[in-house]
């Protein structure tokens, strides 16, 4: 028998709910932990409620990086609780990391692994689970995002690319956004093979049904010529994924110097003072403001360089 992931009528329901919003890419190197990071810092600073912020990328796991400065050394981490053998009481028993954005503001980090966690085999028991149990493990993170929204007004999900793995797993990996985020935030970065992708029959028809929040075409080169040719190859793609908002940022050195160096303390660039210095952070406050009034408006609403 094939396992779940391999059947292609595996389809999961999608997830009904505007506050859970999930950063997904189709591949590493998009900017989607940054933006993941970025917006969910906003929605926590002008919304001024509770923010929870879950790093589902065990394989390369920045978000827990920039929240700790490293990887923990022990205690609770997503790999842990989905794992374990008491799957209810390790639920109960959740606290995440609170991280200061600012006098006034915080979000709750969930890190995705920690050593213990690589040295007593919990993270090989995840992906086990992942791969052997498809049907266990959506299961558990459909049930950790019900969970954790009664405790937070939003939840932000950074997950891995779409295709970090063999594409025999590509329907695991869709499901896991279907079920556990009610608005999906698409970043590509600008390459062409971006748009083909996003647009083929592989991915296409399994997330047209969802609620995509925007799709963010990353790290264009700042100039006239270049904004154009993204707009003119990732607004038709933005018209079949049937995307809220179509957001262009051009590369910003800001946004990836963030967590090292002189700006080793900084979270995130736009509730820090050096956002002033930022070419995009001035695009991420429209989208935000658009995700937070959660208003029916037409689709692929513009948001960059003009």
């Amino acid at each position: 028998m094939l396992p779940l992931f391999k059947r292609k009528t595996w389809i999961e329901e999608p997830l009904k709910d505007p506050h859970v919003i999930g950063f997904g890419s189709t591949k590493g190197g998009a900017g989607r932990t940054t933006m993941a990071i970025e917006i969910g810092s906003l929605i926590a600073f002008i919304s001024e409620k509770r923010t929870a912020i879950i790093d589902w990328d065990v394989v390369n796991p920045r978000l827990t990086q920039r929240a700790y400065k490293s990887l923990p050394m022990r205690g609770q981490t997503l790999v842990k609780v989905i794992t374990a053998k008491n799957f209810e009481r390790a639920l109960k028993n959740v606290s995440l990391h609170e991280v200061s954005l600012s006098q006034t503001s915080r979000v709750s980090v969930f890190p995705a692994l920690s050593y213990e966690d690589i040295d007593n085999g919990t993270v090989d028991e995840y992906f086990n689970m992942m791969y052997e149990k498809p049907e266990e493990y959506i299961k558990r993170c459909k049930t950790l995002i019900k969970f954790l929204r009664n405790r937070y007004e939003y939840i932000i999900n950074d997950y891995p690319a779409i295709t970090w793995v063999a594409l025999g797993h590509l329907t695991l990996s869709i499901n896991m956004l279907r079920v556990t985020a009610g608005n999906l935030v698409i970043v590509v970065d600008s390459s062409p093979w971006s748009a083909e992708l996003l647009s083929s029959k592989l991915i296409l028809p399994k997330i047209q049904d969802l609620d995509i929040g925007a799709l963010v075409v990353n790290m264009v080169k700042p100039s006239a010529d270049a904004v154009n040719w993204a707009k003119s190859v990732f607004k038709p793609v933005c018209e079949r994924i049937r995307a809220s908002n179509f957001v262009i940022l051009p590369f910003d050195p800001t946004f990836y110097d963030a967590g090292i160096g002189r700006l080793k303390d900084v979270i995130s660039v736009s509730v820090s003072p050096v956002k002033s210095y930022s070419r995009s952070a001035r695009y991420l406050y429209p989208l935000v403001d658009r995700f937070l009034k959660n208003e029916n408006v037409p689709k692929c609403w513009y948001i960059g360089p003009q």
